[in-house]
């Protein structure tokens, strides 16, 4: 049963194209993260419903309750995937590649914005450092 939690976050990880529970793109401080879990607390993936199949998400949640007994098998998971990939068969393959590539691109060029900015904040420190030392 802890394989199916794994999976689910792996799951998670494909279709949010985001790192582990999208550390990164928080702000939570990692010691914060830890003192959390080292008290009990429920540490999930961020779920955002909008971009995913509702059961694609009930199945995550599913597999990441916190009691392993209360998980399902890999038996379950399989059917309820084969079930989902019957059901959306006559969607169009292209269509949800090509939405996922927008969608890829534009995260790709806010995280360039981002960098570019991170860059000359930090170019603009280092000029200063500069002109500080020289007469």
């Amino acid at each position: 049963k802890g394989d199916v939690y794994s999976f689910s976050i792996i799951l998670h990880e494909i279709i949010y194209r985001r790192g582990l529970f999208a550390i990164n793109e928080t702000s939570v401080a990692p010691k914060e993260i830890f003192l959390s879990i080292k008290s009990g607390n429920e540490i999930r993936p961020p779920f955002l419903g909008e971009n995913t199949l509702f059961e694609i998400g009930n199945l995550m949640k599913r597999c990441w309750q916190e009691i392993p007994t209360d998980r399902p098998d890999f038996t379950s998971v399989f059917n309820t995937i084969k079930k989902l990939s019957k059901k959306y068969d006559n969607e169009n393959l292209v269509d949800n590649l090509l939405q996922r590539m927008e969608q890829y691109t534009n995260n790709l060029e806010e995280l360039v914005k981002e960098r570019t900015n991170d860059y000359l904040v930090e170019k603009k420190k280092a000029e200063e450092l500069l002109y500080r030392l020289l007469p």
